[in-house]
């Protein structure tokens, strides 16, 4: 009996001891592969929405100003509005140097004066684009490689465009614009002016004239004999 208690004792003591020993590496995978990296990843989202915060809010802001403020390195656009929002919800975003403020403008659609002797008008948009380079919220010691974002920094490129309040504000700045923003404006619509057409010079038709039934003079000469 005593021999059997200790085979048992040793079998149970084998059996927990394998699970100790496998529980650390398995920590060790699911806290370096699948925690740390979402958690990485989620903050990444996170600076990504901040930092639409501050692109909406310098274009918000240019659409408003002159683009001699607008274009001013110590201007409200590129110094003032990056300045406050890294001293506010900027701080969550762990950021590896300073934003990067790139404005640029180029021409809308051009409608017509209002008035008599008022030449057209031309919009006028402008558009931000913010630059900013994110850390990860825990780098993870891979030596295997830079993944942006899991262990290394990530960049992102935001860009937004409004149209101008007034369009004298954007002055004879010419914008490097893309492909698309070298296109010409569109041409402003013009009704088309509408001639007599040939169905307009015919004479008008005459009016149609229909006969009595037949009965009406049966009718008649009954009426005609009564009336004698």
């Amino acid at each position: 009996m005593k021999f059997r208690h200790n085979a048992l004792k040793e079998i149970l003591r084998n059996k927990f001891g394998d699970s100790i020993a496998e529980f650390g590496p398995a920590l060790f995978v699911i806290l370096m592969f699948l925690f740390f990296p979402m958690l990485n990843m989620v903050s990444i989202g996170v600076s990504y929405g901040l930092g639409m915060v501050l692109n909406y809010n310098q274009v918000h802001e240019a659409a408003l100003l002159p683009s001699a403020d607008a274009l001013s390195s110590s201007g409200p656009i590129k110094k003032s509005i990056p300045e406050q929002w890294q001293a506010g919800m900027g701080q969550f975003a762990k950021l590896s140097g300073s934003p990067v403020t790139n404005i640029a403008y180029r021409d809308g659609t051009t409608g017509l004066g209002s008035g008599a002797g008022q030449s057209d008008t031309t919009d006028k948009i402008v558009k931000v684009q913010t630059t900013i380079t994110c850390n990860p919220f825990l780098p993870i010691p891979l030596p295997i490689a830079n993944i942006p974002g899991v262990n290394g920094p990530m960049t992102f490129t935001l860009v937004s465009e409004a149209l101008m309040e007034n369009p004298d504000n954007a002055g004879s700045t010419v914008a490097i614009a893309a492909d698309d923003d070298t296109k010409p404006p569109i041409a402003p619509f013009r009704p088309p002016v509408v001639g007599p057409s040939d169905d307009d010079t015919k004479p008008p038709i005459p009016p149609i004239t229909r006969r009595p039934p037949w009965f009406w003079g049966f009718f008649g000469g009954l009426g005609g004999c009564n009336a004698r």
